[in-house]
């Protein structure tokens, strides 16, 4: 990531991290596991400060994209990144790092 936002271009692949757990998520991960059929209520408190209904859309948006991007033989797909790596840095540099919300995300999409 630093080389891409340092103006090197990502390599195909390329992997990008999502946050790390909090402190209190890894303090005691064990207190964190489901019991049974049936989430604790710390588990379901985790699970909702790790993946808001925000995220779990602009994940959604990120899986639709792989789906199309799998779809695309190789002249689309090199014709889809030319396109991606003209957009303004604050848009493919957003994407990439998940910075972008949601909102702007469908705006991107369109």
């Amino acid at each position: 990531i630093v080389d891409i936002l340092a103006g090197g271009q990502p390599k195909i692949g390329e992997g990008v991290s999502m946050p790390s757990p909090t402190p209190r998520q890894a303090q005691d991960p064990g207190k964190f596991v489901e019991t049974g059929d049936r989430a604790t209520p710390v588990s379901a408190e985790v699970w909702e400060s790790v993946w808001p209904e925000e995220r779990l859309s602009q994940r959604e948006f990120f899986n639709f994209g792989m789906e199309v991007l799998l779809s695309l033989d190789l002249a689309k797909t090199r014709e889809f990144f030319k396109a991606f790596f003209s957009l303004t840095d604050y848009h493919w540099q957003g994407f990439l790092s998940s910075r972008l919300s949601l909102p702007e995300l469908v705006v991107f999409g369109l």
